[in-house]
C-alpha cells in the first residue's frame, strides 16, 4: 500500500503502467493519507477472498513493513502533539512484531 499526503504524487504512481497491473491483480493500493492526522483505520481496502466476494479491510494492524521516508521532517515543530500522532499511528499500521524503517533528516 502506498500512502502519501500528496494527491499529485499519489495520482502520478496511479498513472505508471506497473502500478496499474498490480492494482488490477489487487495487489497494490494507493491512497492520499495525512500521517498526523488520520488513523489506518480510516482508509479502507478491498481484497477478494476464496468465494471471489469482496472483503473490507483497513490498514490498522495489516503491514508486516511500514517505511516512512522524509515524513516526520516534514510534521512540525518538533515535538509536538502532531508528531506523536504520526508515530502512534505509523506503530497502529504494523502486525505484532512488524518492523518500522525510517528514512529522514537528522540533526
Amino acid at each position: 500500500h502506498c500512502l502519501d499526503f500528496a494527491p499529485t504524487a499519489i495520482n502520478l504512481l496511479k498513472q505508471d503502467p506497473r502500478f496499474r497491473a498490480a492494482a488490477e491483480e489487487g495487489r497494490a493500493t494507493a491512497h492520499v493519507f495525512d500521517l498526523s492526522s488520520m488513523h489506518p483505520s480510516t482508509i479502507s481496502t478491498s481484497s477478494s477472498s476464496t468465494n471471489n466476494d469482496k472483503q473490507t479491510t483497513t490498514l490498522a494492524n495489516s503491514a508486516d513493513v511500514a517505511i516512512l521516508l522524509f515524513c516526520l521532517s516534514a510534521i512540525g515543530p518538533h515535538p509536538s502533539a502532531a508528531l506523536s500522532r504520526a508515530a502512534r499511528h505509523a506503530m497502529d499500521m504494523l502486525k505484532p512484531g512488524g518492523t518500522l524503517v525510517i528514512r529522514d533528516y537528522g540533526r
